[in-house]
């Protein structure tokens, strides 16, 4: 059986499980990421949340695994590139944000370029 959950609803579920993540609630964030990679399974969005759990866990070497995991099968997910940056940042891995901010700032997107401009300002 197949479910067709409209994507405003995954982005919804997304944004619910992020806020969950800042708020502490980690099986709970995890439970949405979950729910959300069994009907969306090709999707990066549920990696990468729950690379946004172990960031906050400050779990940085497993967050950046996730995310390289993520990068493999989606390279150009700018998303996934914006959190290994900051995953790499908060390491002390700071040559290797380096690199992704180059790239990231080479994307010719506003929104990652920005965001790699914060990277540099830390």
């Amino acid at each position: 059986m197949t479910v067709d959950i409209p994507p405003q609803a995954v982005k919804t579920l997304m944004e619910v499980g992020i806020l969950a993540t800042g708020c502490g609630l980690y099986e709970h964030a995890r439970t949405i990421f979950e729910g959300i990679e069994a009907v969306r399974p090709a999707s990066d969005g549920p990696p990468i949340g729950r690379a946004l759990i172990h960031m906050s866990r400050k779990e940085h070497e497993v967050a950046i695994g996730i995310l390289r995991e993520v990068l493999a099968k989606h390279p150009a997910s700018l998303e996934a590139k914006m959190m290994l940056g900051l995953a790499l940042k908060l390491a002390g891995r700071n040559a290797e944000c380096g690199s992704v901010v180059k790239d990231l700032d080479g994307s010719g997107d506003a929104k990652a370029k920005a965001f790699a401009a914060g990277l540099l300002a830390q």
